[in-house]
């Protein structure tokens, strides 16, 4: 009976005190936050809305404090306009007031950069320039009153792909709230004086372990694995991975060159490496996919990709969980089908990339 009156007070402290969502920490999940990290592509024709791919973003208040005065701003963003290298090009601010909702898209964004660092801006998928990074919006009242939505669209072909982006909720001191006075949990699940969750391996799997009722360790994860799910139709199809992550590769994450294993659908698979060189990174999956499991032109592409970090060196089989543990991750996956001819519809799903941590 103790035991279970434990386990109900961990669950309990793990719903961040200062809101109403009941979340656990350190996993990108629906509901509200203060934080936001939004990764944006866009087509270098800014002046036309109309035309050529962008991503619109909406926050929602859900606070109704002030609802309908101006000078309330319950929603009160500054927000910084990153390189995928995660350089700042522009920085600003964002108001609303309680019950808003504020629309933005990143080609108005980006169109406030100047013409000197709008390159940096600059990628290429495909063939194809485009725009792309991510912004960091940074909550000045720390309430975990804000809900986030991207939608990639692209008005000419009638295509829109959207999908929730997990927001980063605050607390002022899990390590009190959770009456831990190691302070691992604190400094895993929020590591910094900003006090915003952090989804990371290790603090997921502290979270795992304090609503099990178990002890929390420094370095509590022993593997941490995520599954981007793709799907190519035919030759006019994409897909594209979008994955952020809080640290550019180095020679000590080894993110520059990451072990994986290709699943297809038939459940054959194949090891390979990837390449995950910058917080931001845009994979076109038909570039990456070993052709040993599907030969060039050759459709479907269907299939997953086992992205996986643990601790048993005597394997050799997976990556070394300690040199990325610390590292938040998280990131979707981009689903375009066009048809074929003039006037052929278009369509986009966008799903969040799916995750798992175990720990000791």
């Amino acid at each position: 009976m103790k035991k279970f009156f434990i386990a109900l007070s961990v669950l309990a402290a793990l719903m961040l005190g200062v809101a109403p969502a009941q979340a656990q920490v350190a996993m990108p999940d629906d509901v509200p936050g203060s934080d936001a990290i939004v990764p944006f592509v866009c087509a270098t024709n800014l002046s036309e809305l109309g035309t050529g791919l962008n991503t619109m973003i909406i926050f929602t208040e859900i606070s109704t404090v002030g609802a309908g005065v101006a000078t309330t701003a319950t929603l009160h963003f500054e927000y910084d306009i990153m390189t995928v290298k995660s350089e700042t090009v522009y920085d600003g601010t964002q108001k609303g007031t309680g019950g808003s909702i504020t629309s933005l898209n990143a080609k108005a964004l980006v169109a406030q950069v100047s013409d000197d660092l709008l390159p940096d801006l600059e990628i290429t998928i495909d063939g194809v320039t485009y725009y792309a990074g991510y912004i960091y919006y940074d909550d000045q009242n720390q309430t975990n009153n804000v809900l986030c939505e991207i939608m990639f669209v692209d008005l000419a072909k009638g295509m829109v792909g959207g999908s929730n982006v997990p927001m980063l909720e605050w607390n002022d001191s899990i390590s009190a709230l959770l009456d831990v006075t190691a302070g691992a949990a604190q400094a895993n699940m929020a590591p910094d004086a900003s006090n915003i969750e952090r989804f990371s391996a290790d603090g997921l799997a502290s979270a795992m372990a304090l609503q099990n009722g178990d002890a929390v360790a420094a370095d509590q994860a022993t593997l941490f694995g995520l599954y981007p799910r793709f799907h190519i139709a035919g030759a006019n199809d994409k897909d594209w991975i979008i994955m952020w992550q809080s640290e550019n590769a180095n020679t000590t994450n080894n993110l520059g060159s990451v072990h994986i294993d290709f699943y297809r659908d038939d459940e054959e698979s194949a090891s390979t490496n990837i390449k995950l060189p910058n917080e931001l990174n845009v994979l076109n999956v038909y570039d990456i996919v070993p052709r040993s499991l599907w030969a060039a032109g050759t459709y479907p592409i269907d299939g997953w990709i086992n992205l996986t970090w643990d601790d048993d060196a005597t394997t050799g089989n997976l990556p070394d969980i300690n040199v990325i543990r610390d590292i938040a991750f998280f990131g979707f996956n981009l689903q375009i089908a066009q048809g074929e001819g003039t006037g052929a519809e278009t369509f986009a799903v966008l799903n969040s990339i799916q995750r798992r941590a175990s720990y000791q």
